[in-house]
């Protein structure tokens, strides 16, 4: 007699070890234990088996091979298949990294934070420019009745753009204000979503 499993397959899966398995890739259901963990437990692919394993470490599995698998290796198991049509799994290599390497890392993060620093500094710069805020600091120092002198403005205004982007996007602080994502973690998360989607549909080309 035959048991219903039911297999959601992930969009995207990493790995250390050679041998990937159901659970690696997928989340099982089944009201017998034992199968699901016979399941779960089961081989599906063997990076070590790949001629192409040294020049790549990825692999795209179809949902539809992953039932072929089960069904083939345990018969009593009824597969009913949920979520992706297809998984991209990543062997990830953890050897040590050598101290040059890691400084060459550290020079790439410099450089980047740099870049990011000067670039927004630039874009502000330019912002300002094209609106002539100086001018418009003057009318308001006008209109007032201020003579300008104590720079009340200016700083209120510098002061003013650090906070907002502070409190926009909320990463300053390790205790935030809410656990929503922040619009930098959505961007590098579609981000994500796009490139594997990517190599997914371009695999077999």
């Amino acid at each position: 007699m035959q048991t219903s499993v039911i297999i959601s397959v992930n969009k995207t899966a990493n790995v250390t070890a050679s041998n990937v398995y159901v659970k690696d890739v997928a989340s099982v259901g089944c009201r017998d234990r034992k199968l699901r963990t016979r399941v779960e437990e089961l081989p599906i692919y063997n990076f070590s088996d790949d001629k192409n394993t040294a020049v790549s470490t990825e692999i795209v599995i179809e949902a539809v091979s992953i039932a072929e698998t089960i069904e083939s290796r345990i018969s009593e198991a009824d597969v009913s298949i949920i979520g992706e049509v297809s998984v991209l799994v990543t062997k990830e290599n953890r050897t040590s990294k050598s101290v040059l390497w890691k400084c060459f890392e550290l020079f790439k993060i410099v450089f980047v934070c740099f870049c990011v620093f000067y670039g927004a500094a630039f874009t502000i710069m330019t912002f300002n420019s094209d609106v002539d805020i100086e001018e418009v600091f003057k009318l308001v120092y006008r209109y007032t009745g201020n003579s300008g002198k104590s720079k009340v403005l200016e700083i209120s205004y510098a002061v003013g753009i650090f906070m907002g982007v502070s409190l926009f996007y909320n990463h300053f602080s390790k205790k935030k204000n809410k656990k929503d994502p922040t619009p930098l973690e959505i961007d590098i998360d579609q981000y994500s979503e796009d490139v594997a989607t990517y190599k997914i549909n371009n695999h077999y080309r």
